[in-house]
């Protein structure tokens, strides 16, 4: 019984431990992300604590995020063919 109990608690341990994992990895490529955007901006030549830097980070982070959608709009938009192809989405429109 004892060594059910414990399996039980290694398990538990186990599947608490990974998400906090997750977390942790998705701080350490932001924190990265975050050094890239900067020195990116630095190697333009922006001056770190202006405006025009802080103007920089901003369009930088949109530029991220709008690959992000635009990638995800790709696979939506293939996704789309491929059903089309069969003729799932209008049968009649054929």
């Amino acid at each position: 019984m004892a060594v059910k109990l414990r399996r039980v608690g290694l398990l538990a341990a186990a599947s608490l431990a990974l998400p906090l994992a997750a977390c942790q990895d998705l701080a350490v490529q932001r924190a990265q992300f975050e050094a890239q955007i900067n020195e990116s901006c630095r190697a333009q030549g922006f001056t770190e604590g202006t405006d025009a830097f802080r103007m920089c980070l901003l369009l930088e982070r949109t530029h991220a995020r709008l690959s992000v959608v635009e990638n995800r709009l790709d696979q939506l938009e293939f996704q789309i063919r491929r059903l089309d192809s069969f003729g799932w989405l209008c049968p009649r429109c054929r």
